[in-house]
């Protein structure tokens, strides 16, 4: 019910609860067959197949006519049809299985009514066209052929979204726009090295398959650019050319879809390979900026736009590079020979970020000529204007309008939250940005004066680039309000990855390198970019969703073929999952990572993910079988001498599983060192350093003295970085509280935060407000303030008084009737104290074999056993009490807390107590008479009322109440 709150801690990073899935998108990936189909647009319907033929000067709105449905038949040639998917203007698209080779496949079936002999000739002309293009990034057609009047095409079956409803979903980051389109020019590059020109591209017509894959479709206006032999058909008629070859469409008559037709289309000329470079360009300008780079809703507006050469002034909030959006520019060139020559020279361009190596070039110059008087004086007064970048870079995420948006969110949490989180979530983010220009510019120097190399200044550049974009997606989650819980906005600041890791050379250098490949690097860099936004969205508590992007990204490593990348998405994956604690996905993603990691040479990810791992192994199986890898992670650490982040983590958790073996001396040892090594390195964030190194030692320690000062130091930086509301913060003070050895300073833990997670808890919060008043209520009894304690009792139903998720309904219960039947006994209510914990019992006792629950379980007996006692009963109280103190004493350690040695304690004295009173009535005995006589229980009695008064006395004086309560109790009765 609670006892997870004090299990060791995996790793130092904080768990924090799964939050619903965000709100979705206006699109969502369906099971369908896509591009080929009718899509709706934001804003206004897109373009459908049926816009390809111009009809009107009016462009098409939502209330557009629609083409009637049609009838489809149940089976088409060999395929049998399943379900309709959509339907354009010239047919209906179907979903169909083929017997004959066993797979599913979509089918192009041209509309009966439409049947003309130009569209059947059109539709035989695509499936020629598509046919001919062999290529990943092309939807692939796999048959053709006339049924009746109707002309069809088998194809892939593609399951996804268009690029039009990926783009329409959410705005996304230009890396991940540009990815996907360099993968469609590839598909468009491949169909012009066939002699196929599409003449109709743009985002409705560009597949993203659910396993990440970018496939161009619709080739239903395409034509051949040059002219191709076709002896067969020639000989057989002399008259006739090949459907391909014959463009049906003569030079000014229209073709495509207005909004991205090429100038020439609009003039009625021939449209060649730089028509779909221009289309293509306006797609990617449109995917950038979110507006399409021409104004107008008629042609003829439209068309003197594009023909002048007019491009609408971007958005000022899209954070798209100059250098980009000067390479899309020429796309759009007026004049085919001014736009790229093909989509090669196209991709290379989007795929080349010309400021580093313009940064590399000119500190390579500057150090040329630095002989020269003249020469070292311009070099010293340009080093640092060039140097100056990463200010214009963090303000494309992060500004005083950012700064903004955030406070107004924060304004709708009540004044004293907002007060606690405000200051620390603008000021932490701003300081972040600070540290990040600071770090940049001097890379920036660093390289100019020589002291860095070009695959240093590459790597620092890398790692600089994810934390920019962690922090681009911290800054819009917490201000544009897609989900963050405000409540975690101080912990997504907290969270963000440690700008250190960027100063450490050797580890950066150690580094597998990018592909070679310029565009499959830009890939990767996305997928890495994308990794760091998850990490944030997990950081915000958004684990379901955090879990789903990233089985999508993996989709795409493995696609991307790049194997180190595999390593560092298993590694996220394995990470979310283990704070998620489902325990065998954990397992699955992080073994995979070690694997990938360990075959390319990755051995910071593989000595992570095995540190990892081997936690996940003990929690989920046998923790004894877990520490036979113990050995594996130590040796990889060995390879990574700088890495005294990754050392702590392995002997951190090492120490964990230790301690579930039973080894709390070698845990306790072994974590701390983990302490040692974590707490001076600059990569480990404060919050890790606290939740994880921190409070785990100070649970295993044995010295009471350095036990306070762990957690107090531990609180310190919790309530610093999270503020002293934030579920971390709470359930470390609850830790502290149950450690304390002192009932004073437990009461003193609790008692504020108490009442506040009873005033002001979210809803998911009754679990932890349930146990400060558990706690609590130990806390008071042992001080002998019984009133106050059935108070607080009374203040913990509170807790429950708020919607409570059904898996929670039967621990609840338990919980409340325990609060219930210890307010009861603290007010001497003996009959009603009895029937609750009865009903506490009745609830927990099928789960006895939990330890967590045989600890609630003897706390129950612990007081049930004192109603007894209190309302005249000895002989039926000693049973309760015997059994409490089996259980307090077999839990021991076990549970981290000190209820069991306070309990144990408790449960002693109070048995000491019974068995006096049933030995001075001499009547209503125990079971067994013949072994206990009066004086046998007195003897027993005083044995247990040794040890008790053995724990009271060795508390450093904080049961010292109670050591006067039993001493004094013990004189009276002469024992």
């Amino acid at each position: 019910m609670i006892a997870h709150d004090r299990e060791l801690s995996a790793d130092g990073d904080t768990a924090i609860a799964s939050d619903p899935l965000p709100g979705a998108s206006a699109s969502v990936v369906e099971r369908r067959q896509l591009g080929l189909a009718d899509t709706a647009a934001s804003g206004g319907r897109r373009p459908t197949a049926e816009d390809s033929l111009i009809s009107g000067a009016t462009l098409r709105s939502d209330d557009a006519p629609r083409p009637p449905s049609a009838e489809v038949p149940r089976q088409i040639d060999r395929f049998l049809v399943l379900g309709r998917l959509g339907a354009g203007g010239m047919g209906v698209v179907v979903e169909a299985y083929d017997p004959e080779l066993d797979r599913k496949v979509a089918i192009k079936l041209l509309r009966s009514q439409r049947a003309r002999q130009d569209s059947q000739a059109r539709l035989l002309r695509e499936a020629q066209a598509m046919a001919r293009v062999s290529h990943p990034n092309v939807v692939q057609v796999y048959d053709v052929g006339v049924v009746g009047e109707q002309v069809f095409i088998a194809m892939e079956l593609v399951v996804g979204e268009t690029l039009a409803e990926w783009l329409a979903a959410e705005r996304r980051p230009w890396p991940e726009v540009v990815a996907r389109f360099i993968d469609a020019a590839r598909g468009l590059a491949a169909a012009h090295a066939a002699g196929l020109v599409h003449r109709d591209f743009k985002p409705d017509n560009v597949l993203l398959a659910a396993d990440g894959r970018v496939r161009v479709a619709d080739f239903g206006l395409a034509r051949e650019e040059r002219g191709f032999e076709a002896a067969t058909t020639v000989a057989d008629n002399p008259g006739e050319r090949p459907l391909l070859a014959n463009t049906l469409t003569a030079t000014g008559v229209l073709m495509g879809t207005p909004m991205y037709m090429s100038p020439e289309q609009h003039r009625g000329e021939a449209a060649g390979a730089a028509s779909d470079v221009f289309s293509f360009s306006v797609a990617l300008f449109e995917g950038l900026y979110g507006v399409r780079p021409f104004a107008g809703n008629s042609m003829s507006l439209l068309a003197r736009h594009v023909l002048r050469g007019e491009i609408v002034e971007p958005p000022a909030d899209r954070a798209v590079p100059r250098w980009l959006g000067a390479a899309v520019r020429r796309g759009l060139a007026v004049d085919p020979e001014a736009r790229w020559p093909d989509f090669d020279a196209f991709i290379a361009a989007l795929a080349a970020d010309p400021r580093r190596r313009r940064r590399r070039l000119l500190g390579g110059a500057a150090l040329a000529v630095g002989a020269a008087l003249v020469g070292g004086a311009l070099q010293a007064g340009a080093a640092p204007q060039m140097c100056s970048a990463g200010a214009d870079a963090i303000a494309e995420v992060w500004d005083a309008d950012a700064a903004s948006r955030i406070r107004e969110r924060l304004a709708l949490l009540p004044d004293e939250a907002r007060a606690a989180i405000e200051p620390r979530v603008v000021g932490g983010l701003q300081a972040y940005a600070d540290a990040w220009i600071e770090r940049e510019r001097e890379a920036c120097l660093g390289h100019q004066r020589g002291d860095r190399s070009d695959a240093l200044f590459d790597a620092q550049g890398r790692c600089l680039d994810l934390r920019r974009r962690a922090l681009g997606r911290a800054v819009a989650l917490l201000g544009d309000g897609d989900g963050a819980d405000l409540r975690e906005a101080t912990m997504v600041v907290a969270k963000l990855p440690p700008i250190a890791a960027c100063d450490d050379r050797a580890a950066l250098l150690a580094e597998v390198p990018p592909p070679a490949d310029p565009a499959t690097a830009l890939a990767v860099a996305s997928v890495r970019g994308r990794l760091a936004e998850l990490d944030v969205d997990a950081s915000a508590g958004a684990m379901t969703a955090a879990l789903a992007g990233l089985a999508a990204l993996r989709g795409e490593a493995l696609d991307l073929g790049y194997r180190p990348l595999l390593a560092e998405v298993d590694l996220h994956a394995g990470r979310v999952a283990l704070d998620a604690q489902e325990w065998g996905r954990a397992a699955e993603s992080l073994a995979d990572a070690f694997i990938h990691a360990t075959a390319t040479g990755a051995d910071a990810i593989a000595a992570e993910a095995k540190a990892r791992q081997l936690f996940v192994d003990a929690r989920r199986a046998d923790p004894a079988a877990a520490l036979a890898e113990r050995r594996h992670a130590e040796a990889l650490v060995e390879r990574l001498p700088t890495r005294d982040d990754l050392r702590a983590l392995v002997r951190n958790n090492v120490g964990a599983v230790a301690a579930m073996t039973g080894d709390l001396e070698g845990a306790q040892e072994l974590v701390r060192e983990a302490l040692a090594l974590a707490g001076d390195d600059p990569r480990i964030r404060p919050v890790d350093l606290a939740s994880g190194y921190l409070l785990n030692l100070a649970a295993l320690t044995d010295d009471p003295a350095e036990r306070a000062q762990l957690f107090d130091r531990a609180l310190t930086i919790l309530e610093e970085s999270l503020g002293p509301a934030h579920p971390t913060t709470a359930l470390a003070r609850l830790r502290a509280a149950s450690r304390a050895g002192d009932p004073q300073r437990a009461y003193d833990l609790l008692a504020d935060r108490a009442a506040a997670l009873v005033d002001g808890a979210a809803a998911n919060d009754y679990e932890t407000c349930f146990a400060y008043h558990h706690h609590l209520g130990h806390a008071l009894v042992d001080l002998g303030r019984d009133a106050e304690a059935a108070a607080a009792a009374e203040a913990g139903l509170r807790c429950f008084a708020r919607t409570i998720a059904d898996e929670d309904r039967e621990p609840v219960a338990a919980q409340t009737a325990l609060l219930r039947g210890r307010k009861h006994l603290y007010a001497g209510e003996w009959d009603a104290a009895g029937a609750e914990l009865a009903e506490a019992r009745r609830i927990m006792e099928p789960h006895r074999e939990a330890w967590w629950i045989a600890l609630l379980l003897a706390d129950v007996d612990l007081a049930d056993g004192r109603r007894l006692l209190l309302a005249g009963a000895p002989a039926a109280a000693i049973p309760r009490l015997d059994a409490a103190r089996e259980a307090f004493a077999a839990i021991g350690d076990q549970a981290l807390d000190d209820i069991t040695r306070y309990g144990l304690a408790r449960a002693q004295a109070a048995l000491a107590q019974a068995l006096v009173a049933v030995a001075a009535r001499g009547v209503d005995a125990p079971a067994d008479p013949a072994s206990e006589t009066p004086d046998a229980l007195r003897r027993r009695a005083s044995e247990l009322a040794d040890a008790a008064e053995s724990f009271y006395r060795g508390s450093g004086g904080g049961y010292a109440g109670a050591l006067e309560r039993l001493t004094t109790w013990r004189a009276a009765q002469q024992l």
